[in-house]
């Protein structure tokens, strides 16, 4: 399932959902991109390996967003 970084911010979506960035969308009638994320599961059901590896995906997220590719890659590796 994919959201939006509106619904993501609404109250308590963060505290119960574990999500990772995916990427920035234009989304029609709107003229600045949109942040979409996906949902990888309840936080209460995640395990430490999910936990680590949406951690591990934001932070590449960040760097590819930001240009540092040779940063990102070696996160994803």
């Amino acid at each position: 399932m994919l959201i939006s970084e509106d619904v993501h911010k609404q109250q308590k979506v963060d505290e119960t959902y574990l999500t990772r960035p995916l990427d920035f969308v234009v989304v029609k009638g709107r003229s600045e991109p949109t942040k979409i994320l996906e949902v990888v599961c309840r936080r209460a059901d995640a395990t430490d390996a999910e936990k680590k590896m949406a951690a591990r995906h934001a932070d590449a997220m960040q760097k590819y967003f930001d240009r540092d590719f040779t940063g990102c890659i070696a996160l994803m590796e």
